[in-house]
């Protein structure tokens, strides 16, 4: 795959370089300080570009931009790059949505145990969810985008938020073994979608740290099941709590505990339910982390993009939401 890599930064340089290149893809880089890039210049699958508007001459499968949402528009908005371009979050330039091809990069959605969540829901073993909740597991946008894939992008209507600081007198010892008084700043959030499926957004940055509130999950409930994962002692072990309730052809209720015997296994399963998600990059022994941009990268490369408007929304609701919270009422989009 050649892929063109417009700003290579620290985000390149450390998330995405290391993935692109076990993925043997050929890249052609443009950045606007030339120093920066001097140590790629006649490495093996690395070309340098001089102008930016050179890429409207090469065939490139794929363009990732990773210059900040505040400039990327008036610097990539004139040139015609005939294969799509996908943005980092968050997107904030409206002007992004009636462009073609334009899609996000929205790892999250693509983390192996997101993946398989899909394949539950695509099998019928269970349907779409009537509330989806984030119980202090993932951050921001990220994690509506995850909450609202649950729900097919539903798009959100109305919003609600609610700010709470607890204070901490008596402090705690964090992971690091340290005492600490750090307060837990939580943002409570909650936002009614179009099909009237219910989303709720509870995070804490402090819960990431304290020893006190150990069960960070992601929730979604059905009519007929329910899939809920996260972790309680292990950190970013998000197989640690995995189960998915449903009923049997009988209509008895089965709770299965997801399988998988080791971070960067082969697949994960339900030990009942023969259904499986196969790593396909699992010889590349990459973290879930770089398995979820691998996934997506080859997605976007087919033209099965995150669109624009999506991660758009995705970054409206939690802005919606604390603006609700701060003003101390409902908002309508």
């Amino acid at each position: 795959m050649k892929v063109g890599i417009v700003g290579a930064g620290k985000r390149f340089f450390n998330v995405y370089k290391p993935i692109l290149e076990k993925m043997q893809c050929s890249m052609f880089v443009w950045n606007r300080t030339k120093q920066k890039v001097e140590s790629l210049k006649g490495q093996k699958g690395y070309v340098l570009v001089e102008d930016i508007v050179d890429f409207e001459d090469l065939e490139i499968d794929l363009c990732l931009c990773f210059l900040p949402p505040s400039i990327n528009y008036s610097v990539l908005s004139d040139i015609e790059i005939d294969c799509p371009l996908l943005l980092e979050t968050p997107v904030v330039d409206q002007r992004w949505l009636q462009k073609n091809n334009v899609g996000v990069l929205e790892q999250w959605i693509y983390l192996p145990v997101e993946q398989f969540k899909e394949n539950v829901y695509e099998s019928k073993m269970i349907s779409r969810p009537y509330w989806v909740f984030n119980d202090g597991r993932s951050f921001e946008y990220h994690a509506i985008a995850q909450l609202r894939k649950y729900c097919q992008h539903q798009i959100p209507k109305t919003f609600k938020g609610h700010l709470q600081n607890v204070e901490n007198e008596k402090g705690y010892i964090n992971k690091n073994g340290e005492k600490s008084f750090q307060n837990y700043a939580w943002m409570h959030g909650n936002a009614t979608l179009e099909n009237g499926s219910f989303l709720t957004y509870n995070f804490s940055y402090s819960c990431k740290t304290t020893k006190l509130k150990p069960f960070q999950m992601l929730r979604a409930y059905s009519s007929d099941g329910s899939i809920i994962s996260g972790r309680s002692q292990e950190m970013d072990n998000d197989y640690e709590l995995f189960e998915v309730r449903y009923c049997d052809s009988e209509r008895n209720v089965v709770c299965e505990k997801v399988r998988r015997e080791a971070k960067n296994d082969t697949t994960i399963s339900l030990s009942l339910g023969k259904l499986k998600w196969k790593n396909k990059y699992h010889h590349l022994n990459f973290s879930d982390q770089q398995t979820a941009i691998a996934y997506l990268i080859k997605d976007a490369s087919v033209g099965k993009l995150y669109s624009a408007k999506n991660a758009y929304l995705d970054n409206l609701t939690m802005n919606a939401m604390k603006q609700a919270a701060n003003n101390n009422s409902v908002l309508k989009l």
